[in-house]
């Protein structure tokens, strides 16, 4: 491309010269189309926008993929003692190699997923990637690019019997796409408003929906408590088959029937049920797990929802090879949150059982509704050829309200007002390793009635309000893992995360 540039710019000076025209107008035209050649030159893709392609896990354990984990926590485990008291290196490298070798070692078998592990190796692994705690306050930071506090969504999950949903007064993702002259299109669950059709992702600014709008169904009957919840296009209907199966299917000719000849790129939202409970793996992959997990078969068919998601990430990049769209196209996989390892008390009473959880959050803390990191700490990938550097991994932190400013500065749209400020920014030169985070110095993880987490570099702090109070301060680089209090330790910190 720079060589091409070079030589157009030859030939251009060669025409002004045989124009004859001044010294000073040449000069200047020629600067004009050297700084368009420098432009050009570092970004492949100007000029062209990109589709964009969204893929989210639904309760995926962090450490429930295929592909290696902490690469660069691994690789700098040696370099941090100078910063906690009289630490050696190697008393850091020894609580360390404990932390790593610490997790829930009894959960088999390995799931595999080679989809997400190949995108993985075509782009970025995004080890500091942050959701929020549960699915319907992590799906409205993404649809609004803002903290769910500021308009009441941050604590709770949309159940069946409630009537809310996303504030309409609230920009939306596709509505932002759309607008910028994109089609859109979303594939799964919603769980962001059900109760009236005003909430649904059709009169959100998608194109169309295929899908659930509540926050799961039984995979085999799209029912919950008797009541049927898959639609397209906000029309309910009776289908058969596995969900994981259908969504397979609907985001593959998606692509495979979007027209790459018109003006319109293609932004679809592709949200898995995979793997939330119920769980109930298709046959087809419930086999590749029944023997090994004859004595837990929760964990079994986790495992096989798993792997059918996996399959679902591989007939998207196929689909998108075949249309000639993927080397153009930035996919950006994620889980809303943590994976089910525990049942707080909260959720074990409202289940009136202590079920057994099948996820594997290790080396992480917490669990699905927590503000550990096991919690909101997502596994996250971000892939584009030519933009993205293949195989590289990323220890900046990213927030899925992130996601929102990058796509829509990608897609040449216009921002939120003032009075509706994004809480997150456009990432793809944090990705490309060319700035530092927007959260570098900041992350509010979560502020609700009864707790809240904020992140400040390092540092983290975590303040349970009820009844009796607690107050954690935990440094994530040396300990990850958040097993060492240390409130009332470092004043200065303690100062500044108050």
């Amino acid at each position: 491309m720079l060589l091409f540039l070079l030589l157009l710019l030859l030939l251009f000076w060669l025409l002004l010269r045989r124009l004859q025209l001044t010294m000073k107008i040449t000069s200047l035209l020629l600067l004009v189309v050297a700084v368009v050649a420098v432009v050009v030159s570092e970004n492949p893709k100007a000029g062209s926008r990109p589709n964009i392609v969204f893929i989210m896990g639904d309760d995926l354990g962090y450490n429930d993929v295929g592909f290696k984990h902490f690469d660069s926590l691994w690789e700098n485990r040696g370099d941090i003692a100078d910063e906690f008291c009289e630490l050696s290196k190697e008393e850091v490298k020894a609580k360390l190699e404990e932390f790593f070798s610490s997790g829930r070692k009894n959960l088999k078998p390995d799931i595999q997923t080679p989809n997400l592990d190949a995108l993985r190796a075509s782009g970025v692994h995004m080890e500091q990637h942050y959701g929020m705690q549960l699915c319907t306050p992590s799906r409205a930071a993404l649809m609004t690019g803002r903290y769910p506090m500021r308009f009441g969504m941050q604590s709770f999950v949309i159940t069946p019997g409630q009537k809310y949903g996303l504030p309409l007064k609230e920009r939306t993702l596709p509505e932002a796409m759309k607008e910028a002259g994109y089609s859109t299109k979303m594939v799964g669950k919603w769980h962001l408003g059900h109760a009236d059709p005003k909430f649904w992702p059709i009169n959100r600014g998608f194109d169309n929906h295929y899908g659930l709008v509540i926050g799961n169904v039984d995979y085999f009957t799209h029912e919950r408590g008797g009541q049927l919840d898959w639609q397209r296009d906000g029309v309910f209907f009776k289908e058969e088959g596995h969900v994981e199966e259908l969504l397979n299917a609907e985001a593959e000719r998606v692509i495979m029937e979007h027209d790459t000849e018109g003006d319109k790129p293609l932004f679809l939202y592709f949200a898995h049920l995979a793997a939330h409970s119920p769980y109930q793996g298709d046959p087809s992959h419930w086999k590749n797990y029944e023997d090994s997990c004859a004595d837990d078969p929760v964990r079994g068919n986790y495992s096989a929802l798993i792997e059918h998601m996996d399959e679902g990430i591989g007939r998207v990049v196929a689909a998108l090879k075949a249309k000639g769209m993927y080397e153009n196209t930035l996919i950006v996989f994620s889980s809303d949150n943590g994976g089910v390892e525990t049942y707080d008390k909260v959720m074990a009473s409202a289940r009136g059982v202590n079920l057994p959880t099948p996820a594997n959050n290790s080396p992480w803390r917490g669990s699905k509704a927590s503000l550990y990191e096991g919690g909101v700490k997502t596994v996250a990938v971000a892939a584009w050829p030519g933009v993205i550097e293949a195989g590289s991994t990323s220890t900046d932190i990213v927030h899925m309200v992130d996601w929102f400013p990058t796509f829509v500065n990608l897609a040449g749209g216009t921002p939120n007002n003032e009075d509706h400020p994004w809480d997150g920014a456009d990432v793809i030169p944090t990705l490309q390793g060319k700035e530092p985070s927007p959260h570098s110095e900041t992350l509010l993880i979560n502020s609700e009635m009864h707790r809240g987490a904020v992140r400040m570099g390092d540092w983290k702090l975590v303040k349970k309000a009820i009844l009796p109070t607690e107050t954690e301060v935990f440094n994530l680089r040396y300990d990850p893992g958040e097993k060492t209090n240390l409130h009332g330790m470092f004043p200065a910190i303690d100062k500044k995360t108050r």
